[in-house]
């Protein structure tokens, strides 16, 4: 059985804004994105609803 992580919309945001922002560590939001492709992570509807809120540049990562 695989390890499934569930992502909180404040470790987005914030990983986005700071740290791990799409410039500055592209590699950390592909990481994410194979994760999530493979089932590994996921983020609930109400996460979604959030990030939904502002339409920004995680708000568009997360549509794609």
């Amino acid at each position: 059985m695989t390890q499934r992580y569930c992502l909180d919309t404040n470790g987005l945001i914030l990983s986005w804004n700071t740290y791990y922002s799409i410039k500055l560590c592209p590699e950390y939001w592909g990481i994410l994105d194979d994760m999530a492709r493979r089932g590994q992570v996921f983020c609930t509807q109400e996460v979604r609803r959030e990030i939904d809120k502002t339409d920004d540049g995680l708000c568009q990562w997360v549509k794609g």
